[in-house]
């Protein structure tokens, strides 16, 4: 009896150390493998200063897109892009098909080769844009009309706002939708009262519009004004 529980313990403390051997093998052959975690940036292309946590096998940290680091297989590394590089917020990070939405760090394990892009907002119709996008909503605020918002009101050459996509197309993405007087000597209009999807207010007096999405927003699109026209396609400031 005493036979059978020797041989028993013998062969699960030889299991346990050819299990640790095996595990301590796979570890250092992690530690050994190496691979490539690519940087890149989209609007703009080049240039963007990314933050990075920890020194790859040839010393080298932050960088400047777009830039490459090699990390062993088991490395874990954060990446942090800017708030915004060349007046363009930054928008969410890339990693192959999945986006990562509000968040400027990314953390990931380079057990294969990566590619990653920070990608910033592209937009058009004014001349600065801020954007700040929270769980529930994208809140865009638009600055510097050409000609101003105050004279086009006055012209009547403008009803309302839309948001649409920079495709040969220019296909709508909100709107666009006609605007109407509010207390604050505002026009607004929201896009549905049970199923909303975005709030457009402007304000003609400070050449401002603000637009909030409940929906996410593409990272390039145009904010583009809007005039009906009965003997055709809509007409707009630009074009």
């Amino acid at each position: 009896m005493h036979a059978v529980h020797l041989r028993f313990l013998i062969a699960f403390v030889t299991g346990v150390a050819a299990f640790s051997s095996q595990l301590l093998q796979a570890e250092q052959r992690g530690a050994s493998q190496t691979n490539t975690v690519t940087v890149l940036s989209c609007w703009p292309s080049s240039g963007v200063e990314v933050q990075v946590s920890r020194p790859d096998i040839y010393g080298l940290r932050t960088g400047w897109t777009p830039f490459e680091r090699r990390y062993p297989a088991t490395a874990r590394v954060r990446f942090t892009a800017p708030e915004a590089a060349e007046s363009n917020s930054f928008h969410h990070w890339q990693v192959a098909k999945d986006k990562y939405l509000r968040t400027r760090t990314i953390r990931v394990i380079p057990s294969r080769n990566l590619q990653l892009t920070a990608v910033f907002l592209h937009a058009e119709g004014a001349a600065s844009f801020v954007y700040r996008g929270t769980r529930r909503r994208d809140t865009l605020i638009a600055t510097g009309f050409t000609p101003p918002l105050s004279r086009l009101f006055a012209d009547g050459k403008v009803r309302g706002f839309g948001i649409r996509a920079l495709d040969e197309a220019r296909t709508p993405i909100h709107g666009p939708f006609p605007l109407q007087p509010y207390a604050d000597g505002a026009m607004w209009m929201y896009n549905g009262a049970k199923e909303r999807t975005a709030v457009i207010r402007c304000y003609p007096e400070f050449d401002m519009v603000v637009y909030v999405a409940y929906t996410n927003l593409p990272h390039e699109f145009e904010l583009y004004p809007w005039s009906p026209s009965p003997t055709g396609p809509s007409r707009t400031a630009s074009q």
